[in-house]
């Protein structure tokens, strides 16, 4: 059989010809929102005369749609002008649009994509909503109807999609809203589209096109007021008074979720020297949120250092993050909770090697006048003697090693004491002065020596630092003992030479 078919509103002349061989069916792709005229005729064997001219009417009188407009798909929908098409070729009986005369419209999708468009609607807007009833044969959510506008209703590069729906048991009806807060502004159809794929099969029923309210979107957002563990937040909220906050913390990947009322937002409880993400949506009705915000950061300050600061970086599982590390190769600073720590929980481990640098720089020093720091420090009992020193000195830039200058270096014997090397638990504290540092030098180092032969990775822990005045009447500092008998002991320290 031979077929000729044109669009009606053309000459015969622009027909496009198809061969069903002996079949007296054929299945042909047409728009179906333009009507078609065909001729037959018999051709094999002997030929055959063409047949009259019949006509698909696809045409459909329609007044303008708007809020309100309802389908219950109780009579066939292509006579209240919803279509349905494939946008690939027809692939075999497992794919079709079909309605059902108990009431709904099926989808079948074995291969390519299926489209079903709403009559057009007149006034789509982002206050819009639309209501339905939906069935599906499968819950994986690989295998769901997608849901949106479209421009053109027979090409589908014109839709925008703006929902996903799937279903939580199968072939059960099940009431899905779409809101329509991120309409385009241009499209005058809504699209229901089917992607192929295991003989999926969805089901649509009562179709409702609804007043909603408005979603907008935050805007103008803006951080104030920051501190080292509080700030401030304005946005614009387009007089939104419901709104859902993310706030997440990028050291743990901790996200706390914050209802908010109004544009203007308090953060406490925060900690320094750490930078944290927001994200926000409105919540405008019951189940209808606007877009999440573009991430925002900021980042909480330090409390800088000065007479009195303290620290036994007991505040965090992990370091303090306005304290910076300056690491090569496999240079270790990392917070411990154990019980060796000098003052619970916790303290600093430093992990050195042969030719390592790493540099502990501690937060912004306001002056070093007249100041020194107290800290003590802890071999971690290793079974060889200690062979690296460990020095302290100030730096212009925190992140830049080669502006550490040294003021003070502890050698392996005076961290390790000769005779106490095995004792495991033992603390010692130190003192450094700073005196006459430039003005240009605005943090602590305090740095793990290197050894002078390959003794491998050793360690030494720190603990409560402290930063102080240096008082008028020194005590003795760096107590160390050089020798020892059964009945006697020799110690040695360091003295204020002004002090006898």
């Amino acid at each position: 059989m031979e077929i000729k078919c044109w669009e009606s509103a053309l000459d015969e002349s622009t027909a496009t010809f198809y061969n069903s061989g002996t079949y007296n069916t054929y299945w042909v792709k047409l728009n179906p929102f333009k009507n078609w005229s065909f001729r037959v005729k018999v051709n094999f064997g002997a030929v055959g005369d063409w047949s009259q001219i019949e006509t698909l009417d696809n045409s459909c009188t329609q007044l303008p749609n708007y809020v309100g407009l309802t389908e219950s798909f109780s009579a066939n929908p292509v006579l209240s002008c919803w279509r349905g098409y494939f946008v690939d070729s027809y692939s075999g009986s497992v794919d079709y649009i079909l309605y059902s005369t108990s009431g709904f419209v099926q989808i079948a999708s074995q291969t390519g994509s299926k489209v079903l468009v709403s009559p057009k609607l007149e006034d789509l807007s982002t206050d819009k909503k639309v209501k339905f009833r939906f069935r599906s044969n499968t819950t994986l959510s690989g295998y769901s109807i997608k849901v949106g506008t479209i421009e053109n209703p027979y090409d589908l590069s014109t839709f925008h999609q703006l929902g996903s729906f799937n279903v939580s048991s199968v072939n059960q009806f099940e009431t899905k809203t779409l809101y329509l807060n991120n309409y385009n502004g241009v499209d005058k159809y809504i699209a229901f589209l089917a992607t192929g794929g295991n003989t999926t099969v969805y089901s649509l029923d009562d179709f409702s096109y609804e007043q909603s309210v408005n979603c907008y979107d935050a805007t103008a957002i803006a951080f104030n007021n920051i501190t080292t563990n509080s700030a401030t937040m304005d946005f614009n909220s387009s007089g939104q008074t419901t709104w859902e906050l993310k706030l997440k913390n990028t050291i743990t990947n901790v996200t706390q979720t914050i209802p908010v009322s109004s544009g203007n937002v308090n953060f406490t409880g925060l900690n320094p020297g750490t930078t944290y993400e927001v994200t926000l949506r409105a919540n405008c009705d019951v189940g209808l949120y606007s877009n999440w915000s573009p991430v925002n950061t900021f980042t909480t300050a330090c409390q800088e250092v000065s007479v009195g600061y303290y620290t036994g970086f007991d505040q965090f599982s992990y370091l303090d993050p306005c304290w910076k590390r300056i690491m090569t190769g496999s240079d270790e600073i990392m917070v411990y909770n154990n019980a060796i720590s000098a003052s619970a929980p916790n303290h600093v481990s430093f992990k050195g090697t042969n030719t390592s640098t790493t540099i502990l720089v501690s937060p912004y020093v306001t002056d070093f006048v007249n100041k020194r720091v107290r800290f003590k420090l802890h071999d971690n009992k290793r079974a060889n003697f200690l062979k690296f020193s460990f020095t302290v000195g100030v730096l212009s830039n925190p992140t830049d090693a080669t502006t550490f200058i040294p003021i003070k270096t502890f050698t392996n014997e005076e961290i390790n004491p000769i005779g106490l090397f095995d004792l495991g638990s033992f603390w010692q504290q130190y003192i450094v002065d700073f005196n006459a540092v430039s003005a240009n030098n605005h943090y602590i180092g305090f740095k793990i020596g290197n050894a002078s032969a390959n003794f491998g990775e050793q360690s030494i822990l720190l603990d409560d630092i402290h930063f102080e005045e240096i008082p008028q009447c020194k005590e003795p500092t760096n107590i160390q003992i050089i020798n020892f008998d059964y009945d006697k002991v020799t110690i040695s320290w360091d003295s204020d030479v002004s002090v006898s």
